[in-house]
């Protein structure tokens, strides 16, 4: 997933330009792992276990991982992985001031290229239970296909082109 791309879209009368860069180690792992855990520690406590070697390591796969960038500030990250049968969204993080902004459902649009670029027809990913990231993914066609212990997972078909 080694490109760089602009997202240019406009919310509330404010035009936003989001870089999309490949994650480099050196510049972007301290990032990717604080994000992680501010964003994630409680919801990993609480259920599957926080895992501090395998935090550590990230990012893991390098490959996977994309930079977010707004004015030349990283302002989060997303991980893609290809599957068979879908693109699976890992993750995608942004910084607290850079939520509830349309970014968000933009990067998500970015994925829907991707796939589309990939051949596949649909994207999933799986959320805590109680995140309240859900919202989003519902507004934008995402659906509940499985219940787990912790998370569910879902799934959103893509329209053929």
């Amino acid at each position: 997933m080694s490109e760089n791309k602009t997202l240019e879209f406009s919310t509330d009368g404010k035009v936003w330009l989001i870089s999309i860069k490949p994650c480099d180690r050196e510049r972007d792992g301290q990032f990717i792992r604080g994000l992680t855990r501010e964003i994630f520690y409680d919801y990993f406590t609480k259920t599957i276990g926080w895992d501090e070697d395998r935090h550590n390591e990230e990012p893991k796969f390098l490959e996977r991982y994309l930079m977010l960038f707004s004015e030349d500030i990283c302002i989060g990250f997303l991980s893609l992985r290809e599957q068979p049968n879908c693109l699976y969204l890992e993750t995608l993080q942004l910084i607290r001031q850079y939520r509830r902004q349309g970014i968000g459902t933009a990067v998500i649009g970015y994925v829907e290229e991707v796939a589309r670029r990939k051949a596949k027809d649909r994207i999933q990913l799986r959320v805590f239970k109680g995140n309240p990231v859900q919202s989003l993914y519902r507004r934008i066609g995402f659906e509940v296909i499985e219940d787990q212990d912790w998370c569910n997972l879902m799934e959103k078909v893509l329209e053929v082109a």
